[in-house]
């Protein structure tokens, strides 16, 4: 199988209301997305011989995620903002948003420089 892939940066901050840690109080991070994608290879025009345009990813990635998620206070989004919650929400937008007949193969979403969750598809 042969994908592509591209990495999207946002900062956002968030508050983990069930956690007991020091991570429970108003924080924010610097977030690092990785997305990979894979299809058939394109015959037609300007993408002859590509899965997808990178650019193309990169304005369906920013305008579906990115806008929504940058400088955002992630409580307002979503109940419990941990990146396990997130990345799966990421991956449904991305599912339903992606043209056919591209597909998503996996997200990794880094909280830090070493921590992150995945999604990969079954």
């Amino acid at each position: 199988m042969r994908s592509i892939g591209k990495i999207f940066f946002f900062s956002a901050a968030h508050e983990l209301p069930y956690h007991e840690g020091q991570c429970k109080e108003l924080h924010g991070h610097n977030w690092r997305l990785d997305v990979q994608v894979t299809g058939p290879i394109q015959t037609n025009r300007s993408s002859t011989d590509m899965i997808m345009d990178f650019q193309d990813l990169d304005y369906t990635v920013n305008e579906l995620i990115i806008k929504t998620h940058d400088h955002k206070y992630l409580n307002a989004i979503y109940e419990n903002p941990v990146a396990e919650n997130m990345i799966h929400d990421f991956a449904m937008i991305l599912e339903e948003n992606l043209p056919h007949p591209i597909k998503l193969v996996s997200l990794r979403l880094w909280e830090t420089e070493k921590c992150y969750a995945e999604w990969t598809a079954d």
